[in-house]
């Protein structure tokens, strides 16, 4: 591969198509997901580069190249105080509400969920708290850039590793042993949660502001600054007046956020979509209303 020449192309066309960032530190990363790719295509990289460059972002070919770039480890129950604050403050909290509007309807999202561990334990928390409560309608979209992940989520089938931090309790209630060291999804939790590819980066992509809850942790940090702030803006506009976007704690700078406010819970900041407040000097917006978190 030439310095400077198709692995330089081939990082600007990462940032372009993706939003991917590739400082000098990582680019052994990408040179060798060049490599691999051209292996399989069977051509050369600087061609490979060459056909890439000409393609639209939803080609299959840039899809499998993505697969490459992107990060996937996860796990369930992954950063867990952002999850007991969405069990036990701001779930209850929309639910609440909800109850009192007589509108029993739940919509969440899971933006760059990989291979799906993330979507299901936020589908385990949802039927948790409302599996005595009948009437609501609640759903998880869970969206991905890279097809081989959401292959591997919509099976459903995970190994010992993807539970290592999965309550034995959770274990027997939530999850199947067909066969030694396989746990699947149960059917109750995969029926909340429906996968589509998205490619966050990519400025055709539409988000209605119909969302309670959007869910992107370990993505923003592998973005370009300019890709991270789009990407904030397309998230905050998914979300309802009153909705919340989680983010992982090294991602969670109010600037980056901003219009969204900071609200802190213990071990995680979550941001939430105020209203603005009435045109006026002496306005001044309402504090969020929640619930204290419950003992464990």
């Amino acid at each position: 591969m030439s310095p400077g020449g198709a692995l330089e192309r081939a990082r600007q066309l990462a940032a372009r198509r993706f939003g991917l960032m590739f400082p000098p530190t990582q680019a052994h990363r990408l040179e060798r997901a060049l490599e691999e790719a051209a292996r399989e295509a069977g051509t050369e990289v600087d061609e490979l580069v060459t056909r890439l460059e000409a393609l639209g972002p939803s080609s299959p070919e840039l899809g499998r190249l993505a697969a490459r770039l992107t990060v996937g480890e996860t796990y369930f129950f992954r950063e867990p105080q952002s999850l007991e604050a969405l069990e036990h403050s701001v779930l209850p909290e929309l639910i609440e509400r909800g109850e009192r509007r007589d509108d029993r309807r739940l919509r969440l999202m899971s933006a760059g969920c990989a291979t799906g561990e993330e979507p299901y334990s936020l589908a385990i928390v949802l039927h948790r708290l409302l599996r005595d409560r009948p009437g609501w309608d609640a759903s998880i979209l869970a969206t991905d850039l890279n097809p081989e992940a959401l292959a591997t989520a919509r099976r459903g089938r995970y190994g010992e590793w993807s539970l290592r931090a999965t309550p034995d309790g959770v274990r027997r209630r939530y999850f199947l042993a067909p066969e030694p060291g396989v746990w699947e999804v149960d059917p109750k939790v995969r029926a909340l949660v429906t996968f589509a590819p998205m490619n966050l980066a990519d400025d055709a992509v539409a988000l209605a502001g119909e969302m309670d809850v959007v869910v992107c942790r370990n993505v923003l940090m592998y973005l370009t600054p300019e890709a991270a702030r789009r990407t904030v803006a397309r998230l905050a506009g998914a979300l309802r007046w009153g909705g919340w976007l989680v983010t992982s704690p090294v991602e969670a700078s109010a600037e980056l956020m901003r219009p969204l406010l900071p609200v802190n819970f213990p071990g995680a900041i979550l941001f939430r979509k105020r209203r603005p407040p009435p045109a006026g000097p002496t306005a001044r917006p309402a504090p969020p209303r929640l619930r204290a978190a419950a003992p464990r």
